[in-house]
């Protein structure tokens, strides 16, 4: 409706009100005019109100003097519009900009005549409000409920920044409010902060908390040994930590690359899941060099970077869970360029002590629950841009011999927990075989003993476990294990590679390492589930013997069995979890692990 039309409305109300036009529209006379000042009636009892953004509103006013208006705020301005001689008849045009105080505002028009007068009251409606009275909230480690006052005038939002704050309540109209929180105790040896976010309408106050370092819950006294018979069933945050562009190789991304090759934020309710379905511990699969280095000569690791690994880490510490720590493919920059024939390995084992130097001074008071991988698959893979051909898998160990003894050395070097901590070193192409016919064990030398731990990855038979399509030297496997024959005997794997061989495989790490005093983490393992489950049940039964067969054997032969998770809710897939859903997406893998654990005993 345009402001012409709304004038003409109101001018037809006010004067069928005084009587001087008849609302069948016959014509008075000047002389019917009221003495005083005539306002339609719903102005005078109901008033004007403006919205927060302001307007105009026009209110005719009728006498047979001249009037005037006058506004008791200056928020409110009122103009006058020309009298119409025949009626006596003055608009007066009301306007008020936007409001941008957080109270309602309200004030008098007042119209007189001289001798008359009458007033109209005008309201506005306030801004949005939202005023928190505490920036900041310490906590001690052991968490607890904190509250936060505020103010505000609407419904707000909240927003908590983290996964270890949790809102007790919520509620909102500008009244006080005080909202409660419960934080999570903080069992890592570490302070943390979060950012509790407050919106109304667009408009945001943030109160940060911060939380005390937790004390640390044990010591550094137990052997390698010792802390591997504590540490099956393991999980992997795979795909995660890890996630990047080697073409971001010795630059700085920031933190988003955590969701790059999966879509879920790491929470401390992830973690709490793993926890409850019955594992022990979770390797962190990481890049530093990939995504995460401010300063390329002096391998500066980004320290917002290593304050959100100190964060996943410390959900792992706060479950009661011990941790692997390592440094992943990192866009091959060790784990490819480190190994060719033109490497300059001089050069990279320098970069290799600064990387893990830092690391391990970050960590240096976390307890045994913390340990450290130096590498993690090294020689496997090719690289994107040319690293020159590969070394013999004898030169590689050679070669692991140096970089796993700098590594060593880096990290006893900084003193504290890490003179003590339990460290990990890997095979040639973290490769059973390729390890135990290249053993270099015995060129390494450390100042703790019995504080090391060898790696090896376990994905055998490949057919079965992770090919994707046929080739020309072999076909996809869907059904392996006594008993699970599928209606495809082509895609049946030989019995020759079934449980068998699984444990023939995990002996030679026993015999080889476990007996010799080095126990084994298989710190990855997994077999993709190629149909959604109950499409084929001899696939399904075939993962989950595979899972319960490679966890078994493992343990019955001192090795730690790390099952590998991509957190891919498709197919194919080594998805064991939903991440996003916090629910079990694959129950063949996560019941066949268990059953395994359930039948095993430790090195007897």
């Amino acid at each position: 409706m345009t402001l012409l039309r709304i004038f003409a409305s109101a001018l037809s109300a006010l004067v069928c009100l005084a009587g001087i036009w008849s609302c069948n529209g016959d014509k008075k006379g000047g002389s019917d005019i009221p003495d005083g000042i005539t306002i339609a009636e719903k102005y005078i009892t109901e008033g004007v109100s403006f919205a927060t953004s302001g307007g105009e509103v026009t209110i005719p006013v009728q006498s047979k003097n001249d009037v005037s208006a006058t506004a008791s705020a200056t928020w409110l301005s009122v103009s006058k519009g020309t009298t119409s001689p025949a009626l006596s008849v003055t608009p007066f045009t009301l306007a008020a900009g936007e409001n941008r105080e957080t109270s309602d505002r309200s004030c008098t028009v007042t119209f007189t005549d001289g001798k008359n007068s009458k007033s109209v009251s005008v309201t506005q409606e306030a801004a949005a409000g939202l005023t928190v009275k505490t920036a900041s909230v310490d906590v001690p480690a052991e968490g607890g409920e904190i509250s936060i006052g505020l103010s505000a005038n609407v419904r707000y939002s909240i927003s908590i920044g983290v996964s270890w704050i949790t809102s007790v309540s919520t509620r909102a109209s500008m009244a006080d409010y005080t909202e409660k929180f419960t934080v999570s105790p903080n069992a890592a040896p570490a302070s943390r902060s979060g950012v509790i976010t407050f919106t109304i309408e667009g408009k945001s106050e943030t109160v940060t908390v911060k939380q005390a370092a937790g004390s640390s819950s044990g010591g550094i006294d137990k052997t390698a040994a010792e802390i591997a018979a504590a540490m099956y069933p393991g999980w992997n945050l795979g795909n995660t930590m890890e996630g990047g562009s080697n073409s971001n190789s010795w630059k700085n991304i920031g933190i988003s690359s955590e969701t790059s090759w999966q879509s879920t934020k790491t929470t401390q309710q992830i973690i709490s899941m793993v926890k409850e379905a019955g594992f022990r511990s979770v390797r962190i699969p990481c890049a530093w060099v990939m995504g995460h280095i401010t300063d390329a000569e002096a391998c500066t690791i980004d320290g917002e970077w290593m304050e959100r690994v100190k964060e996943v880490v410390g959900y792992c510490i706060t479950e009661g869970l011990y941790v692997v720590l390592n440094q992943h493919w990192d866009g091959g920059w060790m784990e490819h360029d480190g190994f060719t024939v033109n490497a300059d390995v001089e050069t990279k084992k320098a970069q290799l002590v600064k990387i893990w130097t830092q690391i391990a001074e970050e960590f240096r008071d976390y307890d045994e629950h913390l340990i450290f991988a130096g590498l993690n698959e090294p020689g496997v893979g090719g690289k994107y841009t040319d690293g020159g051909s590969l070394v013999s898998v004898t030169q590689m160990s050679e070669r692991l011999a140096v970089y796993e003894q700098a590594f060593i050395d880096a990290v006893r070097a900084t003193g504290g927990n890490n003179a003590g901590r339990t460290l990990i070193v890997q095979g040639p192409n973290t490769n059973i075989d390729n390890f135990c016919d290249n053993d270099y064990m015995s060129k390494l030398s450390d100042s703790a003993a019995d504080r090391l731990m060898v790696e090896v990855h376990f994905y055998d038979p490949w057919q079965f476990t992770g090919m994707e399509s046929d080739a020309d030297w072999g076909k996809v496997y869907y059904y392996w294990g006594k008993g699970n024959k599928g209606s495809d005997s082509s895609r049946i794997c030989p019995d020759g590679y079934a449980e068998t061989y699984v444990s023939s495989q995990m002996k030679k790490m026993r015999t080889n390492f476990a007996d010799k005093g080095y126990p084994v983490l298989v710190g990855e393992f997994g077999a993709n589930q190629r149909f959604a489950d109950g499409k084929d049940s001899a696939h399904d039964a075939s993962i989950k013997a595979y899972y319960k067969a490679v966890t078994k054997c493992a343990i019955d032969n001192g090795c730690v069995p790390v099952a590998w998770d991509t957190n891919y809710t498709s197919y194919p897939s080594m998805t064991i979890f939903s991440r996003a859903s916090l629910k079990v997406f694959n129950a063949n893998m996560l019941d066949g692990i268990m059953e395994g654990v359930s039948e095993s005993y430790w090195m007897k």
